[in-house]
């Protein structure tokens, strides 16, 4: 079945009864066969006006019934141009009294409730209230209730204490010093120096003497504070001089040092005496172990066998199988191979000269044979070669021209064995290459 790109309808199908046309298609050129034959017997027109309106009446009968545009037929376009052009092009919009059903339905009033119903409501709502704290507690809910009261109680913690009171706090000393309590009258109060023992009168300062002077006689004229039972822990602490318990550790320290120099040196003395060993037994083990070296020697230049050569006169025709050569002067010919002397076609020669400007391009025949059509002015050149699979690589060939003709060049191309060996032979032998 013919698939089309349009649909169809399927429905106003047309048969085919005569021969591959319908009826209609049948109707429409027999009308323009009919028409052009009226205009041909009744017309009194000049001929050649008569056949050309013959010739159009046969045309539009033809083209209705067998060329259609986008799959239309042209009646079905005759028809809505038709239309077209008798439909009105302007419209003029004309309000109308006519209401839509959807804006005339009726709509529901909201009753507001009296001030009973919302007194009712509200009271509704406090017996709901105490009806839910009657109920058991979730077990989740009390877990949440003792993380509240964690939490509030570890941030408590962070809370810094305020002091009001800028009074001068006064440092209790340890035992060792002995000082006498005071009374909070402030005009008897009684003061006595304290009294610090001989090892403690060499350490302290005369600084720290002044500001416990001062102290306390400030003291003298103001009411004595008592120091908040927060901050009394913490300053009982306080160290007037940390070399009274210094002097107390120090011989002993010291002799803990010196035993641990002595055994400090004794052990860095032994690590470098078993270093020393430890370095000979190396040196030992690798003179017996390591076997000798031995430098190959590199290969002589003779060895190298070139990759570009130049045939000779007896072995020309059968290295390049070109069977005749050209005589004028300053044309390059040659043939590429493979290392295994296969011949290389399709590989693409340049030739440059001195500044590297390139002069010819040239490509190898189906018989790897290549030749420039036009000669060359004497100098020096090099030939690129390059192999568009990238199957092979090829050394660059200098030649110099000198008016003369030249023998056939013979291109040898490297492949991937060719080097893999001159690489080993640049890594065994140095920059040698093979």
């Amino acid at each position: 079945m013919e698939q089309h790109p349009v649909p169809r309808n399927i429905n106003s199908f047309q048969f085919h009864l005569i021969g591959d046309m319908t009826l209609r298609q049948f109707a429409y050129l027999s009308g323009g066969l009919v028409l052009a034959f009226i205009v041909y017997k009744a017309t009194p027109l000049v001929p050649v006006v008569k056949y050309a309106l013959m010739g159009i009446l046969i045309f539009i009968g033809v083209a209705v019934a067998f060329l259609p545009i986008e799959e239309r037929p042209l009646d079905k376009w005759l028809v809505i141009f038709i239309k077209s052009i008798l439909a009105p092009t302007q419209y003029v919009w004309r309000k109308e009294g006519y209401i839509p059903p959807v804006l005339t339905a009726p709509h529901t009033q909201i009753e507001l409730l009296s001030s009973s119903n919302q007194t009712k409501h509200n009271e509704a709502k406090k017996k709901l209230q105490a009806y839910l704290k009657t109920l058991p507690v979730d077990p989740h809910q009390v877990l949440n209730v003792k993380e509240e009261n964690y939490l509030s109680h570890t941030l408590a913690l962070f809370n810094t204490t305020q002091f009001t009171n800028h009074s001068t706090v006064i440092p209790i000393i340890n035992s060792s010093i002995k000082t006498t309590s005071m009374s909070s009258a402030a005009p008897g109060i009684y003061q006595k120096t304290p009294q610090v023992s001989a090892s403690l009168s060499d350490s302290i300062t005369s600084s720290s003497q002044k500001i416990i002077k001062e102290g306390y006689e400030k003291i003298q004229t103001a009411a004595v504070e008592q120091i908040p039972p927060v901050i009394k822990p913490v300053i009982k602490n306080v160290k007037l001089n940390n070399e009274l318990t210094n002097s107390k550790t120090l011989p002993h320290d010291k002799n803990e040092m010196n035993q641990l120099r002595s055994q400090l040196s004794s052990i860095t003395e032994e690590k470098a005496t078993l270093e020393k060993e430890l370095s000979m037994l190396r040196v030992q083990f690798e003179s017996i172990t390591k076997p000798a070296i031995v430098k190959p020697a590199p290969r002589k230049d003779e060895d190298r066998q070139p990759t570009i050569t130049t045939a000779s006169l007896k072995t020309a025709m059968d290295e390049t199988g070109i069977p005749v050569f050209p005589q004028a002067p300053n044309i390059i010919v040659g043939v590429v191979k493979d290392p295994q002397g296969r011949i290389l076609p399709n590989i693409i020669i340049t030739i440059k000269d001195k500044k590297g400007l390139p002069l010819r391009a040239l490509k190898t025949n189906k018989l790897g044979q290549f030749v420039t059509a036009t000669p060359l002015s004497s100098g020096i050149y090099y030939l690129e070669v390059e192999d568009p699979l990238k199957r092979y690589i090829f050394d660059t060939a200098e030649l110099t021209l000198e008016g003369k003709t030249l023998l056939p060049i013979v291109i040898i191309a490297k492949g991937e064995k060719e080097l893999i060996r001159e690489k080993l032979a640049k890594e065994i032998f140095g920059n040698v290459s093979i």
